[in-house]
């Protein structure tokens, strides 16, 4: 049975190498046509696993700079992870002359202790918010990496079809030859 990378590339020998029943005169000229068609599409598959690992390369080096600003911004996801299911809630007192002060807390029903002491107000929803989306930057970075590492595959993989199809045209064109001499 054949491999995956060696049957991706007869199928791409047999699409690119595909020519209109009108202009076959011979199966001479056929032969011919295919094996530049693949010729083409093999330059073209090369020149693509190329470009891509340049642009691959381009986005490492900005992936780098976020996983640096990501891994800042860590102690600040895990603390949202932490408390994210709380709430802030002012309660007030009554003092001695009978002002009232406020004071407010922070509810955390799965925590213990369930209510945590903050003093002043510091506006804990929107806070919340902004540290739900340094957590979703952190989690969007750390999935760009994974899906950089697949392109880098997958550009290789796009490198070795290429020089599969390659290593097939050639060794057509060495059949083509055999062909013709034991002609002559």
């Amino acid at each position: 049975m054949l491999g995956l990378k060696t049957r991706l590339a007869y199928l791409t020998l047999y699409w690119v190498g595909k020519t209109p029943r009108k202009q076959t005169s011979s199966k001479g000229d056929v032969v011919k046509l295919q094996v530049q068609k693949a010729l083409n599409a093999t330059e073209k598959l090369k020149d693509l696993a190329v470009e891509s690992e340049s642009l691959i390369s381009e986005m490492e080096q900005v992936l780098e700079d976020l996983l640096d600003v990501a891994e800042k911004l860590k102690p600040v996801s895990a603390f949202y992870d932490e408390y994210k299911g709380c709430s802030e809630e002012v309660t007030w007192v009554l003092n001695k002359v009978g002002e009232k002060y406020h004071y407010c807390y922070l509810k955390c029903p799965e925590k213990k202790p369930s209510s945590i002491y903050l003093g002043s107000c510091i506006g804990w929803n929107a806070l919340k918010n902004a540290f739900k989306t340094i957590a979703e930057f952190v989690a969007g970075i750390e999935k760009l990496s994974n899906d950089i590492e697949t392109l880098k595959t997958l550009a290789s993989e796009l490198k070795e079809a290429a020089e599969t199809i390659e290593s097939i045209r050639l060794r057509e064109e060495a059949k083509e030859q055999e062909a013709k001499e034991s002609k002559t």
